[in-house]
């Protein structure tokens, strides 16, 4: 097959346009354009949109398929080893302990966390005023023995500790209120609040 492109056909002197006619004439004659010169970027794109193209095609045939697969099992086994030794709260998971990691382990926690609690009433953050008094109230219940506060556990785990309390119902209300608040972003309005703080108090007996 006899390829020409438009540059070679540039140089042609005119005297050749005869041979030239007769060179189009022939049946194993195809004309193409040059083909562009390729950024090493475009090469890299095209080879990955082949590759994503290539594992979400359906099918697990291929080495592509499989190394991807593996390398999305070792990425969620890294991920969660992670959460797991830090205490990270992400905004699916409904989990104490960054906020005790954050706020804990001093012995002028409870007074601290009492101005805080007292300076976003007063500020009418209502959502951050809850927050202060939950850890307060997670402080207060650790200090009678009635949980185990760690930095690794979680509210669920809390809840757990206080299945055969007496205070178990009251606990797990002000919970919800303070998970959809803290964790889902909800609006708390100020008797909604005062609701929740109370209900905390006579869980620990209104040590708060």
């Amino acid at each position: 097959m006899i390829v020409v492109s438009d540059t070679i056909l540039q140089k042609i002197p005119p005297a050749s346009v005869s041979w030239l006619d007769s060179l189009r004439a022939s049946p194993d004659y195809q004309y193409q354009h040059a083909a562009q010169s390729r950024s090493i970027w475009s090469v890299i794109m095209e080879f990955v949109r082949d590759y994503i193209a290539e594992i979400f095609d359906g099918n697990l045939n291929s080495t592509a398929d499989y190394a991807s697969l593996l390398a999305l099992g070792v990425g969620v086994g890294v991920l969660i080893y992670l959460i797991r030794r830090t205490g990270v709260a992400l905004p699916f998971i409904t989990s104490g302990a960054a906020l005790v990691r954050t706020t804990t382990g001093s012995s002028a926690t409870s007074e601290n966390l009492l101005k805080l609690t007292q300076t976003a009433e007063q500020d009418q953050e209502y959502a951050l005023a809850l927050r202060y008094t939950y850890l307060r109230t997670l402080a207060a219940l650790d200090s009678m023995g009635r949980i185990a506060l760690r930095h690794h556990r979680t509210d669920s785990d809390y809840l757990r500790d206080l299945r055969s309390d007496p205070s178990f119902t009251r606990f797990r209300l002000a919970l919800d209120v303070f998970r959809r608040t803290w964790y889902g972003g909800a609006t708390i309005s100020r008797d909604e609040y005062f609701q929740a703080r109370q209900l905390f108090d006579e869980i620990v007996g209104g040590r708060l």
